[in-house]
């Protein structure tokens, strides 16, 4: 199904793209994160009564904090991830355990009070942006301010009823808005996504501009969205600023075919955890040997995620990939055997792991 065409005929609508290298270059950005044009266009849609959505998928005040003098980061005790400074209970925390600590007076490694916030989040984002627009009546939609149906509908009245001039939020903001006032969007920092290291990143960073995109001009006038980001010529930016879907997809077939990357085949992840790291490793390794017995698929890996480590699990990966040509079932069912197989074994019974179809 292809929907090529907006509701009612709306407009799309314009979208510019700013080079923050350029902009930095010619010292027109505030605070490392805010180019003087999205500031203009942000007073003037305000002066218009006309309201703003600000894009920008991470919430937290900061995502880390670090030591200027030796670069030592904060991290979860559980978790191989750095901690998330929230300005509103003065805690660093760790969005996938709960862990949190109080924020740390001096650097952990050479005793020095260093310490300096690091990166944006929605919650820096609506804490700074009244400094550059007087007047300006800010809400925030992430996890941290809409985890009840209450306060959604809340959030939501204060739009309808135009008791806020700007929302800033995460993904949470790209889907299901609709919103006749709303003019403008600013993406804050497309190049997190784009720079994502996965064969899906593109198209995620497509889906998801394009989808936030959808919420200004949602009626008779057009809107503007304006994308901030170090890579201006970006293929992603160049379809997306053309509107050119069909173009989009040709690419990224003709990208994933090269690569011998879904739809051209099936992927299946294997994860595996243990509180053991050296153990996971050896176990992996031995499950991708019996694994390459199978000859109708390729396996890649072992090798650890991203984040390596969740609540004190260490994880490996096996990535398979299936021939679209072979008889599926039959391919999986030899996969599931195999793997049950190999941990029926008595000293393996209880290791965890689990398998994921067309992970995505």
């Amino acid at each position: 199904v292809e929907l090529l065409q907006r509701f009612h005929q709306a407009e799309v609508p314009q979208i510019s793209i700013i080079d923050m290298k350029d902009e930095r270059k010619k010292r027109r950005v505030r605070q490392h994160y805010y180019s003087d044009l999205l500031l203009k266009e942000l007073i003037q849609t305000k002066e218009r009564g006309k309201q703003a959505i600000i894009f920008q998928n991470r919430r937290g005040y900061s995502p880390y904090l670090e030591c200027e003098e030796c670069g030592w980061v904060p991290g979860c005790v559980n978790c191989d991830v750095k901690l998330t400074y929230h300005k509103t209970f003065n805690k660093l925390v760790c969005h996938y355990c709960g862990y949190s600590i109080s924020i740390p007076g001096k650097c952990k490694e050479c005793k020095m009070p260093a310490l300096k916030i690091k990166g944006i989040g929605t919650e820096r984002i609506e804490d700074e942006l009244p400094m550059f627009v007087p007047g300006l009546r800010m809400a925030r939609m992430d996890l941290d301010t809409t985890r009840t149906k209450n306060k959604i509908e809340k959030l939501f009245e204060s739009i309808e009823n135009k008791e806020i001039d700007v929302l800033v939020g995460t993904q949470m903001v790209t889907k299901g808005l609709d919103f006749e006032n709303i003019e403008l969007i600013g993406i804050i920092d497309a190049d997190t996504m784009l720079n994502f290291p996965d064969f899906r990143s593109n198209e995620r960073s497509f889906q998801l501009f394009t989808q936030v995109s959808g919420r200004a001009g949602r009626r008779n006038h057009q809107g503007l969205v304006m994308i901030q980001t170090s890579q201006p010529k970006h293929p992603v930016l160049m379809f997306l600023l053309q509107n050119d879907y069909k173009g989009f997809v040709q690419w990224q077939l003709e990208e994933r075919k090269k690569f011998n990357y879904p739809p051209f085949v099936r992927i299946v992840k294997i994860e595996l955890k243990n509180k053991d790291l050296s153990q996971v490793r050896e176990i992996s390794k031995k499950l991708a040997f019996e694994l390459r017995k199978i000859k109708s698929m390729e396996v890649l890996g072992p090798q650890a995620p991203i984040i390596g480590k969740i609540q004190n699990y260490y994880i490996m990966e096996l990535w398979l990939k299936l021939n679209r040509n072979n008889d599926a079932l039959k391919q999986r069912d030899e996969v599931y055997a195999t793997i049950h197989r190999f941990f029926s074994v008595p000293e393996l019974r209880y290791f965890k792991w689990s398998a994921d179809v067309d992970p995505m």
